[in-house]
């Protein structure tokens, strides 16, 4: 791979990225905030604070800054881990399970948008491809 493909690749995930908050900006909402959002509705256990790190592979202070601008638009809601009082237990609050049905359409009408050209078996093949990525990405970071 040369670096033509990584500039291909940072310009596609940029572009995403900037369609996305365009899109959601009427719901006060970023794309990161959005799928933040909807992974906390996906957990069936607690996510804490160091959860959302590993998960999307972001800094602490990020998710820090992240959290505190969710909790501060009513988005999620955030307490004291039982267990551990260091920790910070994050929950979907109301107004965060509100804005993600508002929302869902701008996420399915833009998926919509990305695979119309691509045949079921590319479809396939495209989210496999990025599984396959995303595992040696993880690898790599822990080397």
């Amino acid at each position: 791979m040369n670096h033509e493909h990584l500039v291909l690749c940072y310009k596609l995930s940029s572009a995403m990225i900037t369609t996305m908050n365009n899109q959601l900006r009427e719901y006060h909402l970023t794309f990161q905030q959005l799928l933040i959002l909807l992974y906390l509705e996906e957990q069936t256990e607690e996510v804490a604070g160091k959860d959302i790190c590993q998960y999307f592979g972001i800094s602490h202070p990020t998710s820090v800054g992240l959290i505190a601008r969710m909790t501060k638009a009513s988005f999620i809601v955030v307490e004291v881990s039982k267990t551990d009082r260091r920790e910070r237990i994050l929950h979907l609050a109301n107004k965060g399970r509100e804005v993600i049905e508002q929302s869902r359409h701008v996420i399915d009408h833009y998926i919509e948008h990305l695979v119309q050209h691509l045949s079921d078996e590319e479809q396939q093949n495209f989210i496999n491809l990025l599984f396959q990525l995303d595992s040696i990405s993880k690898i790599e970071k822990e080397r």
